[in-house]
């Protein structure tokens, strides 16, 4: 729609990987790795609530514009590419210094920055080795599932646990449909929210059981069998009268399978300036949305990111320590994650391993894909 042709997709794996919430040393971020003077510039949104340049969309969206802009003001594609890693002034002071406007003679007389001289021929191989998949043998890659959701406009803040209550799944779930949200709710004033395919209906009902000013905070609860009001009670740290209340129970309380309103007090965020009373939650956590495979426990997972198990559970909600595999957890961790397999069977890596080794687009490799390209690391160009 931009016209900018298909293969530039190829600069996702060269920036992040496909990853939404990649950040680099330079503070570039997003999967196109945007800055936030570049982002602005291209109409994504930064502020404490909201980073549009995770926004998988719109960042897309963005870099589209870009590469196009670089396109008409250099007149090649070698030349955008290059341009969106080291920046157009890196490439116009090529122009000028060599007298050319072409990529591959900048490469033959030093123009470039290194980095930016393996990043084009980085794309190109990994556009040619997916046009001859067959060829290279590697035509057994299987394409992750694309994800599923409707859009729907909110207008005012809502909790992100009561977007989750009303859709029957869990916040982490909402939290990766949504990776620009920064906060626990959506932002103050219109916004474009994602929820699970087919829920609008059941996501409208929910909410309208909860008043506008309460939505930031309050939760929907669906009873389950043998759950007693105290017990719901103590899940949300809230007390049962309060629950009675509002949702105005008789003598004899909820009952199994129904749903029922939790009014949960607003509790205002701590500043960034002061200080954290958790390592996890410091100014230079990172969100990241974990999910739970074979063998893992909270035990482990806590572990493995350098954070406790209390904290798990209450960024996700938990009641208990019981998981189930496939299930969504959202971490905020403040250091490098310890491999899961390092705590069972420490290992000497390989001496020429590769932390960032790329997929071929959105798919999943195979263990002999991972050495076809050479990855850039991520946001270290000047886009």
């Amino acid at each position: 729609e931009e016209g900018v042709p298909q293969d530039l997709i190829y600069l996702v794996q060269a920036e992040s990987g496909f990853r939404p919430q990649a950040r680099s040393p330079k503070r570039a971020s997003g999967m196109w790795q945007f800055v936030a003077g570049r982002g602005r510039e291209y109409g994504l949104n930064q502020n404490r609530n909201v980073d549009e340049r995770l926004d998988p969309e719109k960042a897309t969206r963005a870099a589209a514009r870009h590469l196009a802009d670089l396109y008409a003001q250099f007149g090649h594609w070698h030349l955008a590419m290059a341009g969106y890693n080291c920046g157009p002034g890196g490439v116009q002071r090529a122009v000028e210094r060599t007298g050319y406007a072409d990529y591959w003679e900048f490469v033959r007389r030093g123009a470039l920055p290194r980095e930016t001289s393996n990043y084009v021929p980085l794309i190109l191989a990994m556009a040619l080795l997916d046009k001859n998949a067959q060829a290279f043998h590697l035509d057994d890659l299987v394409p992750e599932q694309p994800i599923n959701y409707d859009t729907i406009q909110t207008h005012a803040r809502i909790g992100l646990g009561l977007v989750a209550d009303a859709t029957d799944v869990s916040v982490a779930h909402i939290k990766q449909l949504n990776p620009a949200l920064l906060s626990d709710t959506t932002p103050d004033g219109p916004y474009s929210l994602r929820i699970p395919k087919d829920a609008t209906e059941q996501f409208e009902r929910e909410i309208a059981s909860v008043p506008d000013l309460r939505r930031p905070s309050w939760r929907r609860h669906q009873v389950q069998e043998h759950e007693t009001l105290i017990q719901i009670a103590a899940s949300y740290k809230v007390r049962p009268q309060d629950i009675a209340l509002v949702n105005h129970f008789g003598a004899w309380g909820p009952a199994p399978g129904e749903r029922v309103t939790i009014p949960v007090p607003f509790r205002t965020p701590v500043a960034r300036t002061a200080p954290a009373a958790r390592p996890a939650v410091t100014r230079a956590a990172h969100l990241v949305h974990y999910a739970v495979r074979d063998g893992d426990s909270l035990a482990l997972i806590a572990k493995r990111y350098r954070v406790t198990v209390g904290q798990l559970q209450e960024w996700n909600h938990l009641s208990s320590t019981r998981l189930r595999i496939g299930q969504m957890l959202s971490v905020r961790s403040s250091a490098p994650p310890v491999s899961t397999a390092a705590l069972a069977h420490p290992v000497t890596p390989p001496r020429h391993a590769s932390k960032t080794t790329p997929r071929l687009g959105p798919a999943r490799a195979s263990n002999r894909t991972v050495a076809a390209a050479r990855p850039v690391s991520p946001g270290t160009g000047g886009n």
